[in-house]
């Protein structure tokens, strides 16, 4: 059963407009939590967040958040954490955090 209060930001979720940012990192240890760490900074929510490697050395990391005035200056203070080579607002569907989830609940990972 999902609680009222999953269920309101659920639904206010979809009112708003969501960004997809799209980085390129060095894949080290810490990285995801230097991410984390400016965004609890900027008071911003991670709706929803892809990794995968591109090769030995270097990952993908597609973040999804919320519509802000402020995005420029997080794609700014995230272009200066040291593991990250490029931050691009990504043209990618926003959906694809939900298909994403609904194929892991149906091969019964999820």
């Amino acid at each position: 059963m999902v609680s009222p209060l999953c269920d309101a930001r659920r639904s206010s979720r979809s009112r708003n407009r969501v960004t997809v940012l799209e980085l390129t990192v060095n894949n080290r240890p810490g990285v995801l939590l230097r991410l984390y760490e400016l965004f609890a900074r900027q008071d911003l929510t991670v709706e929803g967040l892809l990794c995968l490697p591109l090769d030995d050395c270097r990952g993908r990391i597609w973040l999804l958040i919320g519509e802000l005035q402020g995005i420029d200056q997080a794609k700014q203070q995230l272009a200066q954490i040291d593991d990250v080579i490029e931050v691009q607002r990504s043209n990618t569907d926003p959906s694809m955090f939900a298909q994403f989830g609904q194929l892991i609940q149906l091969s019964g990972m999820g």
